[in-house]
């Protein structure tokens, strides 16, 4: 039997960010954030921002700026523990940061293989910059992809050849997840 999930997770829960912010900081008009299937609407004024939740509830909180090389940069003050945090995430009923809520990023859950097959999505994606889906398909190597326009040769069998290993690395543990699952295959 499998063992219920416990966790709650970033992915479920709406959220608004610094992105989000810097539109707010430079208009003094309501601003409208769509996240998953729920809608928030911020307003900023000076160092305050007003928070309407979906359930229609208003909640006041405040922003903070710190000097960067490039301007500045602006933060959301979480209204329970009063810290500096580049998103909150909102129910119906609340706005907090991930750790007032005790939300959880996925990845803190995963275990070697799914971390390891995360791993080679992501670098085929930064290598090949391609949707297609034979691109996330794991059962093509890395081998069966054409170099990508502009990159130089050695450049692509360097980054290549890292794809390479960290595929090796998640089959080797892939096999071993299906042998305890199914008995040992021959090699």
């Amino acid at each position: 039997m499998v063992r219920p999930n416990t966790r709650n997770y970033t992915s479920e829960v709406s959220r608004i960010s610094t992105k989000h912010l810097k539109t707010l900081v430079k208009s003094p008009l309501q601003y409208i954030i769509n996240s998953g299937n729920k809608k928030l609407t911020a307003q900023v004024k000076d160092y305050a921002i007003t928070y309407m939740l979906p359930n229609g509830r208003t909640l006041q909180g405040r922003i903070d700026d710190s000097a960067v090389s490039y301007g500045s940069r602006y933060w959301f003050i979480c209204p329970h523990c009063q810290t500096r945090r580049g998103t909150l995430y909102f129910t119906n009923q609340q706005i907090a940061c991930r750790k007032c809520f005790n939300l959880h990023y996925p990845s803190q859950s995963e275990n070697q293989m799914d971390r390891l097959r995360r791993k080679v999505i992501i670098k085929r994606d930064r290598l090949f910059k391609s949707t297609d889906s034979e691109y996330n398909d794991l059962f093509n190597n890395a081998y069966c992809f054409p170099k990508p326009k502009g990159m130089s040769h050695k450049r692509y069998e360097i980054e290549r050849n890292k794809l390479a290993n960290i595929e090796d690395a998640y089959w080797s543990v892939a096999r071993v997840y299906v042998d305890n699952i199914c008995g040992k295959v021959m090699s």
